[in-house]
């Protein structure tokens, strides 16, 4: 009698830790370009439309180089050996005509093949204004910001005024920087979700802006830090007009201006979970809005 085997077939989703930061495209002839906001701060890529096969260098310039054309579904691979992409004043950032994801691994833009399990940045504005004002960006779900330890403005307006962005990366750093997420997600009017924070210690700026004018965001990430830092949130969720809900368990906000205007121009009504033992809370904008309810964490 013959005997009947039985194949089980495992799929395992794929490790976006592993790949070169990536853009796909989602619309056909879709231009990728590479630009400087100044001719003095030119960065040096190199680029693959082919997985990786053949690699082509390209440098910014203050017109825009063009990377390539995609069509729906094209991948374009991405990797650098710059320590960052921007200074006080000026960036270098991708720009696209048509819509667009980000997945893979950010860290192949420093340490080019040698990207797995870099976990710390070094430098300052590493990332900053990376995707500025690509109102074509929806998606970084898949996007892997590896570091753990940050350098001080190294995410600063990265995603600022993506306006189409609904999804964000993962944030799993918990040693923050000054302003490292400064304006990040300012003016992405189409996030539903914010990444969580998990930090218990906060740097003066860490988040200053991050989600200014986020006003599809109806749910604020949990805050589990106790003692505050001078201008940590301040005006982070201001004109989030939507936004009803916060858990804060902060019970030491005295450092200057830490929750300046945080709250201003939020929904009308909405739910504020505070540390049991916290009593210092105002009814403002600088504080509680006064028509929120006011709950105890369990």
């Amino acid at each position: 009698q013959a005997k009947t085997t039985t194949c089980t077939l495992e799929i395992t989703e794929y490790d976006y830790t592993i790949g070169y930061l990536t853009i796909e495209s989602l619309e056909d002839d879709n231009i990728i370009s590479w630009k400087t906001s100044i001719s003095g701060l030119t960065k040096t890529i190199s680029i693959s439309t082919n997985n990786g096969i053949t690699w082509i260098d390209n440098t910014s310039t203050t017109s825009g180089v063009t990377l390539a054309t995609l069509n729906t579904g094209d991948k374009l691979l991405v990797k650098g050996s710059n320590a960052s992409y921007g200074n006080n004043s000026h960036h270098n950032y991708f720009v696209s005509t048509k819509e667009f994801n980000v997945e893979g691994n950010i860290m192949s833009l420093l340490y080019g093949d040698d990207f797995e399990n870099k976990t710390s940045l070094n430098t300052n504005y590493t990332f900053s204004s990376l995707f500025k004002n690509c109102t074509k960006l929806k998606s970084t779900e898949n996007l892997i910001l590896a570091a753990t330890t940050l350098a001080p403005n190294c995410y600063d307006g990265m995603f600022q005024s993506c306006t189409s962005l609904v999804t964000a990366p993962e944030l799993p750093a918990t040693t923050l920087a000054y302003s490292c997420y400064y304006n990040m997600f300012n003016g992405c009017t189409s996030l539903t979700t914010a990444p969580e924070l998990p930090a218990t210690t906060l740097i003066t700026y860490c988040y200053s802006y991050m989600f200014y004018d986020c006003t599809s965001l109806t749910s604020a990430p949990e805050l589990p830090a106790i003692t505050l830092a001078q201008y940590c949130y301040y005006e982070m969720f201001r004109g989030c007009t939507s936004l009803n809900y916060i858990k804060c368990l902060a019970t030491d906000i005295s450092a200057s201006s830490c929750t300046y205007n945080w709250l201003y121009n939020v929904a009308p009504s909405g739910t504020f979970i505070k540390a049991e033992s916290m009593t210092s809370w105002t009814t403002d904008t600088n504080g509680i809005p006064s028509g929120w309810t006011v709950q105890d964490a369990a």
